[in-house]
C-alpha cells in the first residue's frame, strides 16, 4: 500500500533538493572559474619556478612569509618568522601571509609535505567559495528559487572589484564578506538570532587572521545587527547582540596586540588610496569599454585602490529596480527593516571616499580630519566592497519581488552582461598568473644555486630604507626561502620598530663567512665596492651584484665596475643623482632631487677618493639640514664606523647649510675609501610620512686639507 507524503514533508524534501542543487551549481561555477583562470601549480601550493614579474610583488611577499613560517619549529610568538629580518624576526601578519592559512597548513604539513605554500590554495578557495557564499547570502533574504541563485552565483564570480584584487590573495577573500552579509540577514530573524550572530562574531575574529581590512568590513556588518535591532525597538535582543560584538572586538584587540598587527602604517596614505565617487559606475577595464582604463577616476595617484566598478549586469539590474515605483517602494521598505546595516554601509562608503573626496578629477571636499584607524586602514577605497555586495543582493532579490513575471529574463540578461563585461579582467588574471609560472631565467637558476651554499643573505640597500624598488630583492628572498636562509630585510605591509630603517641593521662593511651580500638598484656598484674594499669577492649576475668573503659560487661572474672617485674641489649635489648617491651606503632613504634623508641615527658615507687625496688629510664639506620639525640637531661625525674616532661636532640648522670637517690621513681609510659615520642621536617621525627621519644630506665636497 502506497502512502502519500504529507505536504509539509514534501515541501521540505523539495527545499532540501533545491538548496543542495543551488549550492552544487554555485560550486561548479566557482570551480570553472578557478580552473579557467588559475594555474594548477598555484592552487596546488607549489612555489613559482623562477623570479615572478613585478606585478606579482605582493604575491611574492605573502608566499615568502609563509615559506619561512613553515620551515621553522613551533614557537612563541606564534606568527613570528625568525629568519626574516634577522636577528629580530617579523610577524607574518605584517607580510600579509594569511596567518590563519599558515597555521592550518603548518598543522597539516606532515600529511601534505608537497604543499610549499598556502597562498595559492587560498586564492583557489576564495574563487571557489565566492559564488557559494553569494547563494548563502541570497537565501538569507528569503529568496530560495534556483534561477536567482544561479544568477547571483555568476554575477558574484564576475564582480570587477573581486577579479581586480587577485594579486593580493588575502584581500581576495570576498566570500567572507558575502558570508557575513548572509549571517547578518539570518541574525535579524527571531529564530536562532543569537546563534547566527555568534557565528558572525566568530567569522569576525577569524577574519583578522585573513586580512585586517576584511576584519574591519565584517566588524561593520556585525555591529549593524544590534544597531538594526535597536532601530526596530527590540532592545533586549540588541543588548545581547551588542555584548557579543563587544566580546569579539575585545578578542580582536588582544589578538592584534599579541600577534604584532599594530606596527605603524603609512600616515600619508589616507586620502590618497581612496575611492573616487564615480568609481562604481565607471566601466574602465570592462569588456564594453576596453579603452577607457581607470585614469578618469584616478584623482590622487592612489585611487586604483578604490577600483569599485559594479559591472554592466549589476548596474542594469539596479536600473530596472529603481525605475519602477514598486522597486523604489521595495528599497524604502528594505532600508527601514535594515536601517542599521544601511548606516554601516554609509559609514564604510564615507570612509572609502576619505577626507579627500573626488568625483572624477573634481574635489568634493578636502579636510584635515582623519577618522580612527586612518593610518592602519590607509587604503580606504577598499571599504566599499560590502556596500557593493549589498547592492548585488538588493538587485537580485528586489527584481525577484517586484518583477514576478519578468525576473527570469531580467536576471538572465544581467548575469550574461556581468559575465561578458568581466572577460578582460579574467584575461588579466590568467596572463599575470601564467607569467608567474614561467620557466626560470638562467640568472635565477644560477642565483638559486649560489644561495644554496650560504646561511644568510644580506640585501643592500635594505628594503626598509628603499621606499620604491622591491622587485629584485624580493625575488632573491623567494629563491632563498626553500633553503631557509636568514635575511636582514623584507618588504612588509607595516614595519616594526626593531627592523625599521632607523635600526642599525646592515651597518657592517665586512661580510662575515657564510653570508652572501646582494647589492641591487642604482647604487649597486658603489655598495659592492664597499664590501670589496673590506676584502670581499664579488660578481655581477643579471641586474644584481653578489659578494661574499670567500667568493663561493661566484666563479665565472664578471667583476662589477668600480665607481668613479668623487672629484676634488667640486661640490656634488643631490641634483647630480648617482654621482652624489654613490657615497651614501647604509642608513639613507632613496635619492630625491635635492639629496637624501637619513633613515638611521648612524647613516654612513663611504667616499671613493681620487688618487691625489688618498694619502693626506682631507677636508670634507657637507650640505646638511636637521630632520623635519624646525629644531637644530647636534651631529657627531666619526671616522670609520659609529664607534670610530670623533672628527667633528656640529649643530645642524633646520635649513640646508654647509659644515666643514677635516679627516686626518690616518683615520677612516680603507683602500680608496674615506669612511664617515654621522651620529645624530635618534630619528624623528612626522604625522604625514611613514619614514623615520634623520639629517638631510644635500651635497658633498672634498678637497685637500690646508
Amino acid at each position: 500500500m502506497t502512502t502519500t507524503q504529507p505536504p509539509d514533508a514534501a515541501r521540505s524534501a523539495i527545499e532540501r533538493r533545491s538548496r543542495a542543487l543551488a549550492y552544487a551549481i554555485a560550486a561548479g561555477i566557482g570551480l570553472c572559474a578557478v580552473l579557467w583562470s588559475l594555474p594548477l601549480r598555484v592552487i596546488a601550493g607549489f612555489l613559482p619556478p623562477g623570479a615572478p614579474p613585478q606585478a606579482l610583488l605582493d604575491y611574492v611577499q605573502h608566499v615568502t612569509g609563509q615559506v619561512y613560517f613553515l620551515a621553522q619549529p613551533w614557537h612563541w610568538p606564534l606568527l613570528e618568522a625568525q629568519r626574516l629580518d634577522a636577528p629580530y624576526g617579523i610577524s607574518i601578519a605584517l607580510t600579509d601571509s594569511i596567518p590563519l592559512v599558515a597555521v592550518l597548513l603548518k598543522l597539516l604539513h606532515p600529511l601534505v609535505p608537497w604543499v610549499q605554500q598556502g597562498i595559492g590554495p587560498f586564492l583557489g578557495l576564495a574563487w571557489l567559495m565566492q559564488p557559494v557564499a553569494a547563494v548563502f547570502a541570497l537565501r538569507g533574504t528569503g529568496e530560495r528559487r534556483l534561477l536567482p541563485a544561479v544568477a547571483i552565483a555568476v554575477m558574484a564570480s564576475s564582480m570587477p572589484s573581486f577579479l581586480f584584487r587577485f594579486l593580493h590573495a588575502g584581500l581576495d577573500g570576498h566570500f567572507l564578506l558575502l558570508a557575513a552579509l548572509g549571517l547578518y540577514l539570518r541574525a535579524m530573524r527571531p529564530r536562532h538570532a543569537t546563534a547566527w550572530l555568534a557565528v558572525l562574531c566568530a567569522v569576525l575574529v577569524l577574519s583578522l587572521f585573513v586580512h585586517p581590512y576584511l576584519m574591519a568590513m565584517i566588524a561593520a556588518i556585525a555591529a549593524a545587527v544590534p544597531a538594526s535591532q535597536i532601530l526596530r525597538g527590540d532592545f533586549r535582543a540588541a543588548a545581547g547582540g551588542a555584548a557579543l560584538v563587544a566580546l569579539a572586538t575585545a578578542l580582536i584587540g588582544w589578538a592584534a596586540w599579541g600577534f604584532d598587527y599594530l606596527a605603524p602604517g603609512d600616515p600619508n596614505g589616507f586620502g590618497k588610496y581612496s575611492m573616487n565617487l564615480a568609481a562604481p559606475v565607471w566601466p574602465g577595464l570592462g569588456w564594453f569599454a576596453p579603452r577607457l582604463g581607470i585614469g578618469a577616476i584616478e584623482g590622487t595617484g592612489g585611487q586604483y585602490e578604490g577600483y569599485q566598478y559594479l559591472g554592466a549586469g549589476l548596474l542594469g539590474l539596479l536600473l530596472v529596480l529603481f525605475v519602477t515605483r514598486a522597486g523604489r517602494g521595495w528599497v524604502r521598505s528594505a532600508l527601514r527593516r535594515h536601517a542599521g546595516l544601511a548606516a554601516a554601509m554609509a559609514v564604510l562608503t564615507l570612509y572609502a571616499l576619505s577626507n579627500h573626496a573626488m568625483a572624477f578629477h573634481h574635489t568634493l571636499w578636502q579636510v584635515a580630519f582623519e577618522p580612527p584607524g586612518a593610518h592602519a586602514l590607509r587604503s580606504s577605497g577598499r571599504l566599499f566592497w560590502p556596500a557593493a555586495y549589498l547592492l548585488l543582493l538588493a538587485g537580485v532579490r528586489g527584481v525577484c519581488v517586484t518583477q514576478p513575471r519578468l525576473f527570469p529574463v531580467v536576471l538572465g540578461l544581467a548575469a550574461l552582461l556581468q559575465l561578458v563585461d568581466a572577460i578582460p579582467l579574467r584575461a588579466r588574471v590568467t596572463d599575470t598568473e601564467r607569467a608567474g609560472e614561467a620557466a626560470p631565467t638562467p640568472e635565477a637558476t644560477r642565483l638559486r644555486g649560489v644561495l644554496a651554499g650560504y646561511r644568510t643573505l644580506w640585501l643592500r640597500p635594505r628594503m626598509e630604507c628603499n621606499v620604491w624598488d622591491m622587485t629584485q630583492p624580493m625575488a632573491a628572498i623567494l629563491l632563498a626561502a626553500p633553503d631557509d636562509l636568514a635575511t636582514d630585510s623584507i618588504y612588509a605591509a607595516r614595519t616594526p620598530a626593531g627592523t625599521a630603517c632607523d635600526s642599525n641593521l646592515g651597518a657592517a662593511d665586512r661580510l662575515p663567512p657564510g653570508v652572501l651580500g646582494l647589492a641591487y638598484g642604482e647604487r649597486r656598484d658603489a655598495l659592492a665596492h664597499v664590501w670589496q674594499a673590506y676584502g670581499a669577492r664579488c660578481g655581477v649576475l643579471g641586474e644584481d651584484v653578489l659578494c661574499s668573503a670567500d667568493g663561493q659560487g661566484l666563479a665565472g661572474l664578471p667583476q662589477p665596475p668600480a665607481p668613479s672617485p668623487l672629484p676634488s674641489d667640486v661640490t656634488v649635489s643631490g641634483a647630480q643623482g648617482e654621482r652624489f648617491g654613490a657615497s651614501l651606503v647604509h642608513g639613507w632613504y632613496q635619492l630625491e632631487p635635492w639629496g637624501a634623508w637619513a633613515g638611521s641615527p648612524f647613516p654612513q658615507l663611504r667616499i671613493v677618493l681620487p688618487d691625489a687625496l688618498r694619502d693626506g688629510p682631507v677636508a670634507v664639506t657637507l650640505g646638511l639640514q636637521a630632520p623635519p620639525g624646525g629644531v637644530p640637531r647636534p651631529v657627531v661625525v666619526h671616522a670609520g664606523a659609529a664607534d670610530g674616532p670623533v672628527v667633528a661636532r656640529f649643530s645642524v640648522a633646520p635649513d640646508m647649510a654647509t659644515y666643514r670637517l677635516v679627516v686626518p690621513a690616518d683615520l677612516g681609510r680603507q683602500g680608496d675609501l674615506l669612511a664617515l659615520t654621522l651620529d645624530d642621536g635618534a630619528t624623528v617621525r612626522i604625522p604625514t610620512d611613514a619614514r623615520h627621519f634623520g639629517v638631510g644630506l644635500g651635497s658633498i665636497r672634498i678637497e685637500p686639507a690646508p
